[in-house]
C-alpha cells in the first residue's frame, strides 16, 4: 500500500512532561442513547438496567453462570454506531444557522470517536506494565501490549478517529471479567425495583448513551456503554433519559487481597477515566475474594478518586495529554477534505515515546466512514442547516 508521508510528532506521551498547570474536569452533556443487540445498533431503550442495591449483606457466589459463558467477539465497528444514531437523529448533531468559522462543516463535532478510545488516551501518560498474570496461559488477551493504533479522516470539518485495536478488558474471558459482568447483572435490573436472580443468565447485549464534550477547544461527539441507571421512572424515551434526576452509574470489582498500591495506581485510573466521559456520579465497587464470592458493596465518589489517588497519577496530565493529542491531530488534518485519506496513528511505548504517524492517499484497508454515511453527509450538505429540535 502507498504511503504519501510518515513521521514522529512532536508529543510526549511522559507523564512529567504535563505536571504543571491544571485543567477542569469537563461534563458531557447526554445528547441521546441506544441499545445494541447482537452487535448492532438498535433505537430503543431495551437494554437499560435500573440500579438495585440488596437490602442485606451480600455473599454472592459471581462463579454462577460462568460455564455457559461464551465470550462476545471483539468488535472493530463501535463507531458505526454513533454514526448510525447521527444518521437517526440529524436535528441533534447538526449545524444550525451561519456560522463562518464553520462553514465546510454539515454536523458540530470537531472529533467523532468511541469512549473506550478516549478512555485509553487520558490513560496514556502512565502506561500500565503488564505482567503474566494468574490467566496468562488460558487467557493471552489479558497480557495485550499497550501499544495502539488509531485512524482518522478528515470530511466536511470533522475529524473520525478509528481506534483500530478496539478491543478492551470486555473482550476477555477470563473469570475475573465475568465476575465483573455478573456483579453489574446482580446489582442492576430490567424491572424497575424488581431485583435481579442469581441466576439470571449474563447477556451480551448493551445500552451505551452518546454524549457531547468540550475539552480544551475541542467539542467531541461519541457513544459510551452505560452499566445502569439510577432513576425513580422508567425510562421511554431521550427526554427522560437526560434529565438531571436520572443518574448514570458505573460499577466495577476489586478483589480483597489486592495490594493497596495497585488499587490506587491501576483500578482507581482505569475507573476514573472511563466513568467521567460519561458522567456518572458514583462508581459502585464490589470486593470479592480471588475464587468469585462478593463480600461487599462499596459507593465511590466520583469526584473523589483523583485526590484518593493523587500520589500515583494525576487526573490534570491525563486531560493535558489527551488535549494536546488533538490539538497535534487537528493541526496535522487541518487541509483534508476526503474520506479517502487515512492518517494512520501509531504509539509503541517499547520503542519511543512520540507518536509516528503515516498518510495513506487511497483507500485503506479498512475504511473510516462507511459510504451510507458519506451519503448522510452529502444529503444533509445539500439540504441545509437542520432546525434544533
Amino acid at each position: 500500500m502507498t504511503v504519501l508521508n510518515t513521521g514522529l510528532c512532536p508529543l510526549s506521551s511522559s507523564s512529567s512532561h504535563w505536571r504543571r498547570g491544571r485543567v477542569v474536569v469537563p461534563k458531557p452533556k447526554r445528547i441521546g442513547s441506544f441499545s445494541v443487540v447482537k452487535d448492532e445498533f438498535v433505537d430503543s431503550f431495551q437494554n437499560v438496567r435500573y440500579l438495585c442495591l440488596p437490602n442485606s449483606d451480600v455473599e454472592w457466589d459471581l462463579n454462577i453462570g460462568l460455564e455457559s459463558y461464551s465470550v462476545p467477539k471483539p468488535s472493530n465497528r463501535r463507531t458505526d454506531r454513533v454514526l448510525k444514531f447521527m444518521k437517526t437523529y440529524p436535528e441533534r448533531v447538526s449545524v444550525s444557522g451561519d456560522d463562518p468559522d464553520n462553514a465546510e462543516k454539515v454536523v458540530f463535532p470537531d472529533f467523532v470517536c468511541s469512549r473506550g478510545f478516549l478512555s485509553s488516551l487520558l490513560k496514556m501518560p502512565y502506561p500500565k506494565k503488564e505482567s503474566p498474570g494468574r490467566y496468562a496461559a488460558a487467557y493471552p488477551l489479558r497480557n495485550k501490549p499497550v501499544e495502539w493504533t488509531v485512524l482518522a479522516t478528515r470530511f466536511r470539518g470533522t475529524i473520525y478517529l478509528w481506534w483500530t485495536n478496539e478491543w478492551t478488558d470486555s473482550t476477555d474471558g477470563s473469570p475475573a471479567t465475568y465476575y465483573g459482568y455478573k456483579f453489574r447483572q446482580m446489582i442492576t435490573t430490567h424491572e424497575l425495583n424488581k431485583p435481579s436472580s442469581i441466576n439470571e443468565r449474563v447477556v451480551k447485549d448493551k445500552f451505551s448513551g452518546v454524549f457531547d464534550m468540550k475539552l480544551g477547544q475541542h467539542r467531541l461527539l461519541y457513544a459510551g456503554e452505560i452499566f445502569g441507571i439510577d432513576s425513580d421512572v422508567i425510562l421511554k424515551s431521550h427526554t427522560d433519559f437526560m434529565k438531571p434526576s436520572v443518574k448514570i452509574i458505573q460499577m466495577h470489582t476489586k478483589v480483597n487481597a489486592m495490594k493497596r498500591q495497585n488499587f490506587l495506581k491501576d483500578k482507581l485510573m482505569h475507573w476514573w477515566c472511563k466513568t467521567v466521559l460519561i458522567g456518572a456520579k458514583t462508581v459502585y465497587a464490589g470486593n470479592r475474594t480471588r475464587d468469585g464470592v462478593l463480600t461487599s458493596i462499596e459507593p465511590i465518589a466520583v469526584t473523589d478518586i483523583p485526590q484518593i489517588a493523587a500520589a500515583h497519577w494525576s487526573h490534570s496530565v491525563c486531560l493535558k495529554f489527551t488535549i494536546a493529542f488533538l490539538d497535534m491531530v487537528k493541526d496535522k488534518m487541518k487541509d483534508i477534505n476526503d474520506p479517502d485519506i487515512i492518517y494512520k496513528f501509531s504509539f509503541n511505548p517499547n520503542v519511543s515515546q512520540q507518536i509516528k504517524y503515516e498518510i495513506f492517499p487511497a483507500k485503506f484497508e479498512t475504511s473510516v466512514l462507511p459510504s451510507w454515511y458519506i451519503d448522510f453527509l452529502d444529503d444533509l450538505a445539500a439540504s441545509g442547516p437542520c432546525v434544533k429540535g
